[in-house]
């Protein structure tokens, strides 16, 4: 390999241990006095060994206390916004409006010291509304507590499973899932929330319960609303979608939420929501009255429900013990893996551990008539922003919210329900966002398909039947175009070592399946084996997908000026951090693997005798590559390989007229 094409390092650079933290990125501020502490102390205090292993010099007392206070900061800002948020996700799932406020109090107060991922906060998410009220309906059979209940009994013992994965250290399974399929889950949860949240903006009660009646009823909704209440989440949902497209500095330091509620309460307090009354307007007359009010139990000691175990066994139980289990796992690690994107000089987490804490959390939370928790993207993200530099951010978080439902129970009592449901109807609509359709498509007609079959079938199905759906289409696509069964049931990453440069050859596919066994054995040559730090983009809500790499995607991007089709020309480059590779795809990060002959400063990936390569298999070696800082990562034999489309992480497939060598 030439020096050309394959950078080294400066020898009068020392490498840097693979717990250092990464350089910041190029647009990145200067660190602050919190920033740095970050850098010095583990989440749990203790303080970090620099590259030759010795204890780092512990931070000053000052700088200690300015990032507690930052941490309290970031945390009473996210407190803001998660108030709402839990009692509005506690409602759409058929739990009690309180049970949101438990789960956020123990993901924060209990899961933050067990050891979970620094800058994440643990809470109930919208993600998992569709799987929690699923779970009430059925298992109820109409007896609304009855599935309540029960559906504790699920949580508990999807937290269990939880807890059981994290031990066997599987935690990194999840990032070999189909970004396509993850996000065409996820737009289908968005879609199920608006379809049954806007009726409740509108005041209006439907009569069906399927999304696409849910949908389908929204005409006769809306000729029947409630004008005041339609005033109160129109006027919600203008500011939810109005304030974050402001980009004055005074617009960003208040949460919309917050400013929804500020305006929408003291006009619910005019309209006397709590009592109840009639209204006229226009020939027509309304009722209002408290049922339109959140609705909570005098203390938090009143709200504790217990789970029943009666119909644990059954085969719906166990459906939705699976979805609660492998969805919220998934969910809560493309979360941590984006949040260290999101904040780069922050210590990684280790996955299993953060999944170890998470299953705590689930267990405690469903024991005691609480939510399924996950690390929750938006408000992780507004917690990195807000400048938290540890886990003492969600601690803070659940604090202040134990301390106003035990203070002020009452003013939780004003807020009107259609406020509530506005909001989650702000987050369905991000969830849902074309940008995301759009993005599959740029990705390749192959992500695109899988993208909308995930997304019809959930529809029109389920949660479980869906996602199965986009994943038998993805198999079916790799089986067309040549992968071959022994791809999918032995995957292989053949490794060897020569010196400072470990080779790993893909023999059959560079497919999802070899991301693991890929993980596993360059992880023998390395101090770390806790998890892969790698593979998809974790939905933010925006609309947009934030990678494994740097955020907006720019970490690991493949790179190839369009030939007259408007494919790459076959010299493309993949790129990450500063390495840069012509016909082979390079992954630079700033830390050094170590193995038993000393560093590694190179690892080369061969896919030339590979049938195809992968979206997902792309995507996740980029993310990969940042787990070792100053190490180039280098996928070769791309230029034999023919993209489906000019994205840098497309499907690329063998070129007509040139055939892989036969490998067993």
């Amino acid at each position: 390999m030439s020096e050309r094409n394959h950078p080294r390092l400066p020898q009068s650079s020392p490498p840097s241990s693979p717990s250092s933290p990464p350089p910041p990125a190029p647009d990145s501020s200067p660190p602050t006095e919190s920033s740095t502490e970050s850098s010095t102390e583990s989440p749990t205090g203790r303080p970090v060994g620099d590259s030759t292993g010795s204890p780092a010099r512990r931070p000053s007392r000052a700088a200690r206390w300015a990032g507690v206070w930052g941490d309290a900061r970031s945390g009473f800002l996210v407190f803001l916004i998660a108030l709402p948020l839990c009692l509005g996700i506690a409602l759409a799932s058929g739990f009690p409006p309180v049970a949101g406020i438990i789960t956020a109090i123990i993901g924060g107060v209990l899961v933050s010291p067990l050891g979970s991922a620094p800058l994440t906060v643990k809470g109930p998410a919208a993600g998992l509304i569709v799987i929690a009220l699923g779970a009430v309906q059925e298992l109820g059979g109409g007896d609304l507590y009855a599935g309540y209940r029960r559906a504790l009994a699920v949580g508990t013992v999807a937290a269990v499973l939880q807890i059981a994965l994290a031990l066997l250290r599987t935690a990194s399974v999840g990032v070999a899932m189909s970004p396509s399929v993850v996000h065409g889950m996820l737009a289908a949860i968005g879609v199920i929330i608006i379809s049954k949240q806007i009726h409740v903006v509108l005041g209006v009660k439907p009569e069906g319960e399927a999304p696409l009646r849910l949908l389908a009823e929204i005409p006769r909704s809306l000729s029947q609303a409630n004008p005041r209440i339609l005033l109160l989440g129109a006027l919600a949902l203008l500011i939810m979608f109005a304030l974050p497209a402001i980009r004055a500095r005074w617009a960003r330091a208040v949460p919309a939420p917050l400013v929804a509620l500020a305006v929408t309460v003291p006009l619910g307090l005019w309209f006397g929501l709590a009592t109840p009354h009639t209204y006229g307007f226009g020939a027509a007359t309304y009722h209002l009255g408290p049922e339109h009010l959140v609705r909570l139990p005098g203390t938090l000691v009143e709200a504790v429900a217990f789970p029943d175990f009666s119909v644990i066994a059954t085969a719906a139980s166990l459906k939705y013990v699976l979805m609660f289990a492998l969805i919220g796992t998934i969910e809560s690690t493309l979360t941590v893996l984006a949040v260290d994107a999101m904040a780069p000089r922050a210590r990684p987490a280790g996955l299993n551990r953060d999944l170890l804490a998470l299953g705590g959390g689930n267990l405690v939370s469903s024991l005691l008539g609480g939510l399924p928790m996950i690390s929750e993207i938006v408000r992780s993200k507004a917690n990195v922003d807000a400048g938290a530099t540890s886990a003492r951010s969600n601690f803070f978080h659940g604090a202040f919210l134990l301390l106003f439902v035990a203070l002020a129970p009452a003013l939780l009592q004003t807020i009107p329900l259609a406020v509530l449901a506005a909001m989650l109807v702000y987050t369905g609509a991000r969830l849902a966002s074309p940008r995301q359709l759009a993005h599959a498509r740029r990705i390749g007609p192959d992500q695109l398909a899988l993208f909308a079959t995930t997304l019809v079938v959930t529809l029109a199905t389920d949660l479980l039947i869906g996602v199965a759906a986009g994943l038998v289409l993805k198999v079916a696509l790799h089986l067309l175009r040549g992968a071959g069964l022994p791809a999918f049931l032995r995957p292989r990453a053949e490794a060897t070592r020569t010196g400072h440069v470990l080779h790993v050859r893909i023999p059959r596919a560079a497919i999802f399946t070899v991301l693991l066994p890929l993980r596993r054995a360059i992880s023998t040559n390395t101090r770390d084996g806790d998890g892969a730090r790698a593979a998809h983009g974790a939905h933010d809500g925006s609309g947009d997908a934030t990678g494994g790499g740097a955020p907006g995607g720019a970490a690991g991007d493949v790179h190839g000026p369009p030939d007259g089709n408007g494919r790459g020309n076959g010299r493309d480059t993949v790129s990450c951090g500063h390495g840069v590779s012509r016909g082979d795809a390079v992954f630079r990060d700033d830390a050094v693997p170590q193995g038993e002959g000393g560093q590694i400063t190179e690892v080369v990936i061969d896919v030339k005798d590979a049938a195809m390569v992968d979206h997902t298999f792309l995507a996740g070696v980029a993310a990969m590559s940042q787990e070792w800082p100053a190490t180039t990562v280098t996928v070769s034999g791309l230029d034999e390989l023919h993209p489906v489309s000019a994205h840098p992480h497309a499907t690329r497939l063998r070129k007509l007229g040139r055939r892989a060598r036969v490998t067993r």
